[in-house]
């Protein structure tokens, strides 16, 4: 059994090994799997709406309060994860140091590229509430013409723990070990240390949701649809529960990782983590220095928000079939993402080459004019040209800096059941760009989400996104065999007959779509700390001569290589997150 210095006998499950690079190995060990993290959800809520018809108006009234809480305990990762990555074992000064060396290797050097462990904070309690209002009016103006005009209130009172059992950075704070350079930690509810406090978000002002819709009927079979609305959502709380986040001084989340893309190691794993000096709670605004911490965005309480607006023709068909065709569209701001990483390094540094790869007491960094930013630093080049070089790493909680573009035409045609015939087929033809991080209605929180390229130019992340598909076409279908009596062949059997070959019919449901966008990825390491690099794009011949209907895995190549290369070192690709031309094979089933 592997036992790690540092890491109690006592610690839930067993350290967690996980391997990175181009050679994949199996993780071992299972720190994050292991232990206990339960949550007890609660949730009550108050609503009342009210209708009155009034000569050619439909009113609606309503209200919500919604109150929900959270109590939960993580007793995960105890034992520890360890990270082990193939830069340890590459060649720094290569354009091929990213693919280049092997993260099992480096294991067996005991290069820890980055981990952590965790002394676990006591149980905590989260609460929000929200109060929504809203008023509707259907006016239909004449026979043909109905107008409808909504508006929706919502307030969100944001996140707070019972006992303020919360800590993050706050980056105007100074930082008492760092030379007073701003960045440190806050530790909220009440006592020596502590902010005084118990609200981990505070509230939005507002958010108003107008709605307006416009029906009009040609004639009695054509019917013409319009609107428009805006949707507001708020922040999720779901993220609330992990202690990697919110727990220092509390708990103890000691995290440690390579500040030069693994060249030098976190440190060896034959020593261990350094002894933590005293037990929790500790309320030390620089106790995390030299590790990670948690920022809130100072624009996490904005709700995100989507618009959304249609123009749609209804048709009714001869043979009970009836038509519809739409176009529909819909633009996201505000969803929460991981394009802002507020500890990366302003790409311009990347004209400094391999001094970038150097320690901060070398003579490369004294001849590039790189100083320590504070007295007692220690560390490489580019930790020391970060914003907040005390520490490791800053994760950016509950940023609103997704967005996302969709524009669809829709259409859909159904036949109601008669002469034993019934169908219904939808097809849609779509585009959707952006970079939205996680579904907007879901707990994306931020944190979590894919880091751009460069958080200083944001717009490298621009890109079909990866869910979006270009054809979707679905249909389902029924029909009734004429056999049997009462039917148009053998109306005339008998019981016995009937039984046999009567009341059977046929069904399918078919599904083809296309499939998503092909993502690029590779190019030299950065050392940035943003994300991952990605190649030069040099040719539109992406795909290969191969077609899909002859196309062989195991002979063939999907993608034509020669279309992208290696950018220079210190360089950063030109390649899209995603190609839009160059698609996976399409999903087609048929179920009969």
């Amino acid at each position: 059994m592997l036992r790690i210095p540092g890491i109690s006998e006592n610690a839930r499950g067993f350290s967690q090994l996980a391997f990175a690079g181009p050679t994949p190995y199996a993780q071992l060990g299972n720190a994050n799997n292991n232990g206990t993290d339960p949550q007890f959800f609660q949730n009550w809520s108050i609503a009342d709406d009210l209708s009155w018809v009034r000569g050619r108006h439909q009113l609606k009234f309503g209200g919500t309060f919604r109150y929900r809480r959270m109590t939960v305990q993580d007793r995960r990762n105890e034992s520890g994860s360890f990270n082990f990555n193939s830069f340890s074992t590459s060649q720094p000064n290569s354009v091929d140091f990213a693919r280049h060396g092997n993260p099992f290797a480096s294991f067996l050097l005991g290069e820890v590229f980055s981990a952590s462990a965790a002394v676990p904070a006591p149980t905590r309690q989260h609460n929000d509430q929200l109060i929504a209002f809203y008023g509707e009016d259907v006016f239909k103006l004449t026979q043909r013409l109905t107008i409808s005009l909504g508006l929706r209130y919502e307030l969100p009172l944001y996140v707070k723990e019972k006992d303020g059992i919360i800590s993050y950075m706050d980056p105007s704070r100074p930082n008492p070990a760092a030379g007073n350079r701003p960045g440190a930690l806050v530790f909220l509810g009440n006592g020596a240390g502590r902010r005084g406090d118990r609200t981990v978000i505070p509230a939005y002002n507002y958010g108003f949701s107008p709605r307006l819709a416009i029906t009009y009927a040609l004639n009695r079979k054509t019917v013409i649809r319009t609107g428009y609305g805006l949707f507001r959502v708020e922040t999720a709380v779901g993220r609330m529960n992990s202690c990697q986040f919110w727990c220092s001084g509390f708990g103890l989340q000691p995290f440690y990782t390579s500040t030069n893309n693994g060249i030098t190691s976190a440190f060896a794993l034959n020593r261990g983590f350094h002894a933590n000096p005293q037990a929790p709670p500790i309320f030390n605004p620089a106790l995390n220095n030299n590790g990670s911490v948690t920022m809130i965005n100072e624009h996490a309480n904005r709700m995100a928000n989507s618009q959304s607006w249609t123009f749609a023709l209804q048709r009714e068909l001869p043979f009970g079939i009836n038509l519809d065709a739409a176009y529909v569209g819909t633009k996201s701001n505000g969803t929460w993402t991981g394009a802002s990483v507020p500890n990366q390094i302003h790409p311009r540094y990347l004209a400094l080459g391999q001094t970038l790869n150097a320690s901060i007491t070398s003579p490369q960094a004294a001849a590039a004019g790189v100083t320590l930013p504070y007295p007692g630093f220690t560390g490489s080049v580019p930790q020391a040209l970060r914003a907040f070089p005390q520490f490791t790493n800053v994760d950016d909680v509950y940023q609103p800096t997704g967005y996302n573009f969709y524009n669809s035409f829709q259409m859909r045609v159904q036949k109601r059941h008669s002469s034993g015939l019934s169908f219904l087929g939808s097809y849609t033809l779509a585009k959707n760009i952006g970079f939205p991080g996680g579904d907007i209605f879901g707990d994306v929180g931020g944190a979590g989400g894919a880091r751009g390229i460069d958080t200083f130019n944001r717009k490298l992340e621009k890109a079909i996104v990866p869910s979006d598909q270009t054809h979707v076409f679905i249909t389902s279908w029924s029909y009734d065999l004429p056999f049997g009596r009462g039917k148009k062949l053998g109306s005339g059997i008998g019981r016995a007959a009937d039984m046999v070959i009567g009341g059977w019919a046929v069904n399918a449901i078919e599904r083809y779509r296309s499939a998503t966008a092909t993502a690029v990825g590779g190019g030299p390491a950065l050392p940035l700390f943003g994300g991952a690099n990605r190649p030069n794009w040099v040719s539109a011949d992406v795909r290969s001569s191969v077609s899909m209907g002859s196309f062989d895995p195991a002979r063939d190549r999907y993608l034509n290589l020669s279309a992208f290369s290696q950018p220079a070192l210190f360089t950063i690709g030109n390649a899209p997150p995603r190609m839009p031309h160059v698609r996976g094979p399409a999903f087609l089933n048929e179920d009969f």
